[in-house]
C-alpha cells in the first residue's frame, strides 16, 4: 500500500470510527447505562488483553510493545503520563456531558477544538501563522453554521445545559492538551514511540486515574443499576464490550492520524468529518434536504480547509 492510500485509509478510519462511537456513548448514555468510568476502563482492560493475546500468539509487533515499556527514557515516560492523563480527562469528561447535553449540542461546542489546540500550541511555543489562524477561525466558523441549525430548538432546563457546557468545554480543552502530548511523544526527542506502543504503555495510567473515580461515583449506581432488574446485566456488558472496542480502534486510528499529520491537523481533519456527515444525512436521511443556510456553512468550512491546509504546507516547507 502506497504512503497515500495509506494515509487516505487511516483517516477514512478514524471519521468513520469516531462518529460510531460517538453516536453509540450517546446512545448508550440516553438509555440509562451511564457509567463513562466503567466504559474507561473497561476500553483500557480490552486494549491490555488484546496485545497481551496477540504477542502470545507470537505476534513481534505486539511483543515489540510490551518490551518498550521497560526501555524507554524518563522523558518518554512523562510524555506518556501526559498523555494518559489529557485523554482519559476527554474521554470521562465528554462522556458526562452527553448526560446533559443532545450530541448535536455537543458537537457544536466541541467544534472549537482546532482554536483551542492552536491556543495550547502557543503556550508550548509554536504560534501559527496571521493566515493559519484566519482559516482556522474560517473553519470554525462554517462547522458552527453547519451542525449549530440541529440543536435548535431543543428544550431543557438552564442547569442542564449549564453542566453540559461545563463538562463538555472542560473536554475539549482536555483533548486538545492530549492531542498536544501524543504529538509530543510520538514525534518527541530524548526517544518516542508509535501508535501501538503508545496505546499499550497509557492503559496501566489510565487504570490508576480512572479506578478511583469509579469506585467513588460510579461502582454503587452500577450495582443498584443492575439489581433492580438483572436482565440489565447484559445491556451493561454487551454495550461496554462494543464502546470498548470501537474505543480501542479509534484510539489506535487517532493517535496514527496525529502522528502523520499533526494535532492541529487531526483537529481541522475531524472537522471536516463533522460538516460532511451532517450534509451527507441532511441529503439522504432527512426529509428537508439541505437548507440555504447549511450550504454556506458548508462553503465556509470547506474554504477554512483548504485554505488551512496551504497554509500549513507553506509554513513546513519554510521550517524545512
Amino acid at each position: 500500500m502506497s504512503d497515500a492510500s495509506g494515509n487516505i485509509t487511516i483517516v477514512l478510519l478514524f471519521w468513520g470510527l469516531n462518529q460510531v462511537l460517538s453516536i453509540f456513548n450517546s446512545w448508550a448514555l440516553k438509555r440509562g447505562i451511564a457509567f463513562p468510568c466503567f466504559m474507561s476502563l473497561s476500553t483500557s482492560l480490552l486494549y491490555a488483553v488484546i496485545v497481551v493475546v496477540a504477542a502470545g500468539c507470537g505476534s513481534t509487533r505486539f511483543r515489540r510493545a510490551i518490551a518498550s515499556a521497560s526501555t524507554s527514557s524518563a522523558a518518554t515516560d512523562r510524555r506518556v503520563r501526559a498523555v494518559a492523563f489529557w485523554s482519559t480527562l476527554n474521554v470521562i469528561l465528554n462522556n458526562i456531558s452527553l448526560v446533559y447535553l443532545p450530541l448535536s449540542v455537543n458537537q457544536v461546542l466541541r467544534s472549537t477544538i482546532p482554536v483551542i489546540t492552536v491556543l495550547v500550541s502557543v503556550v508550548h511555543g509554536r504560534a501559527p501563522s496571521a493566515s493559519e489562524a484566519s482559516a482556522l477561525a474560517l473553519l470554525v466558523g462554517g462547522v458552527v453554521i453547519v451542525i449549530g441549525k440541529k440543536s435548535y430548538g431543543v428544550s431543557f432546563d438552564g442547569h442542564q445545559v449549564l453542566t453540559g457546557v461545563f463538562f463538555c468545554m472542560c473536554g475539549t480543552v482536555a483533548a486538545a492538551n492530549g492531542l498536544h502530548a501524543t504529538s509530543q511523544a510520538l514525534h518527541g526527542g530524548g526517544g518516542s514511540v508509535d501508535a501501538l506502543d503508545l496505546g499499550w504503555r497509557i492503559v496501566p495510567w489510565n487504570v490508576v486515574l480512572v479506578l478511583p473515580i469509579f469506585l467513588v461515583s460510579e461502582l454503587r449506581p452500577l450495582v443498584a443499576y443492575v439489581s433492580a432488574d438483572p436482565s440489565r446485566l447484559y445491556s451493561v456488558l454487551w454495550v461496554t464490550a462494543t464502546s470498548s472496542i470501537l474505543a480501542s480502534s479509534y484510539n489506535i486510528a487517532h493517535m496514527t492520524v496525529t502522528s502523520r499529520t499533526g494535532p492541529v491537523m487531526t483537529t481541522v481533519l475531524g472537522q471536516l468529518k463533522i460538516v460532511c456527515l451532517v450534509v451527507v444525512s441532511r441529503l439522504f436521511l432527512e426529509d428537508d434536504g439541505v437548507s440555504g443556510t447549511e450550504v454556506v456553512g458548508f462553503a465556509v468550512a470547506l474554504f477554512g480547509f483548504s485554505w488551512y491546509t496551504l497554509q500549513s504546507n507553506r509554513t513546513n516547507v519554510k521550517r524545512r
